[in-house]
């Protein structure tokens, strides 16, 4: 036997989950703060925004050229960069607000960009998958042994309904996410892909999908299920899964 990657509709929550998780107290974990490596297109601020009014701190990251916190207690950092990132957990080590919950928004950008060629590879690679690495490597050499909850937000990187407009570059993201809980079994990782190029006419509509990917996006992250690859595409949550194929022996 043999088995195939397949995207299959899957409600966000069954009843009996719903159940187990009003049932259990809240973790020391959800205590922490939040940390979330921003994006450019106001995803990062309206998760801020949300998680303040449901009584979470949180410290944001965003891409720069060096290393150094604002006066408004923002970080900024080279995405690439890994001794930037030892900086950051060395800052917040100090001041005793190490997080467990890390949202990831970095590669998230207003360019869509449906071609594919080394540029845009090598985009993906500074933005992304060198920043989740030395994310890994720094929590790894913190030596604690709780867990660390990382959800990577990506855009169109999956082909779920064939409608998507994809963004092959980015699809590289997936590799530090797959590989990450082998070498860091207590870094539990999560890709959350968002359709944002749905076509708009209006305004309007650019501001109705916005909070609709913004609404389901904040619900995933406070749903703790196995999926470990999720997609959203016009509102409906996919999971990928596997089905098993049976491979006819070849004679010739």
């Amino acid at each position: 036997w043999f088995y195939l990657p397949k995207w299959t509709r899957k409600p966000l929550i069954t009843k009996k989950e719903k159940l187990k998780q009003l049932s259990s107290k809240s973790s020391s974990i959800e205590s922490k703060p939040w940390l979330v490596f921003s994006d450019t297109l106001g995803m990062a601020e309206s998760i801020h925004q949300e998680l303040k009014k449901k009584g979470y701190s949180v410290i944001v990251v965003k891409s720069g050229n060096n290393f150094y916190c604002s006066d408004e207690g923002d970080y900024f950092l080279q995405p690439s960069e890994e001794d930037h990132y030892h900086l950051l957990f060395e800052d917040l080590k100090n001041r005793g607000i190490i997080p467990h919950r890390i949202i990831h928004l970095f590669s998230l950008s207003t360019q869509v960009e449906e071609e594919l060629d080394p540029t845009k590879i090598e985009k993906a690679l500074n933005t992304a998958v060198y920043s989740l690495l030395a994310i890994a490597k720094v929590i790894g050499k913190l030596g604690i042994s709780s867990d660390f909850y990382l959800d990577v937000v990506t855009q169109s990187i999956n082909d779920v309904t064939g409608l998507e407009v994809l963004q092959p570059h980015n699809a590289i993201i997936l590799a530090p996410i797959k590989i990450i809980p082998q070498e860091y079994p207590n870094i539990i990782c999560r890709a959350i892909d968002m359709d944002l190029s749905e076509p708009v006419s209006s305004q309007q509509d650019i501001d109705f999908h916005f909070e609709r990917s913004m609404r389901l996006l904040m619900i995933e992250l406070f749903f703790k299920g196995k999926d470990k690859l999720v997609a959203y595409r016009s509102g409906i949550r996919w999971a990928q899964t596997f089905e098993p194929i049976f491979l006819e022996e070849n004679n010739d």
